[in-house]
C-alpha cells in the first residue's frame, strides 16, 4: 500500500493556515483561563493539528483541529457552568460575606 501524496491527502479538506493559527491560539488561552485540565488537552490538540498542517498532512491536521475545538468549547462551557452556579447558589445564601 503506498501512502498519498500532498495533493491526494489535500482534498476533501477545507481548512486554511488561519483557521489552524486561530484555534492553535484559543486552545492555548483556553488553558490558562477556562478549565485547565480540558484546556491542556485542547492546547495539545491545537499543537498537534498546526505541527500536522505545517507537515502537508492535511487530513490529520484537520481531524486533531476538530478534537481542539471540541475540547476548547467543552472547557469554556464548563467555566461559565461554574461561573452561572456560584452566582445562582452561592451567591444567594451569603455563603461569601
Amino acid at each position: 500500500m503506498t501512502s498519498p501524496t500532498q495533493d491526494e491527502d489535500q482534498q476533501g479538506t477545507n481548512i486554511t493556515d488561519s483557521d489552524v493559527t486561530f484555534w492553535l491560539v484559543l486552545s492555548i488561552i483556553s488553558a490558562f483561563i477556562c478549565f485547565q485540565p480540558v484546556g491542556i488537552v485542547a492546547a495539545i490538540f491545537g499543537i498537534l493539528a498546526y505541527i500536522d498542517f505545517q507537515s502537508g498532512k492535511y487530513k490529520q491536521a484537520e481531524m486533531k483541529l476538530g478534537y481542539a475545538k471540541m475540547f476548547t468549547y467543552i472547557a469554556a462551557g464548563i467555566v461559565v457552568f461554574l461561573i452561572l452556579l456560584f452566582l445562582f447558589c452561592v451567591l444567594p445564601f451569603g455563603l461569601f460575606v
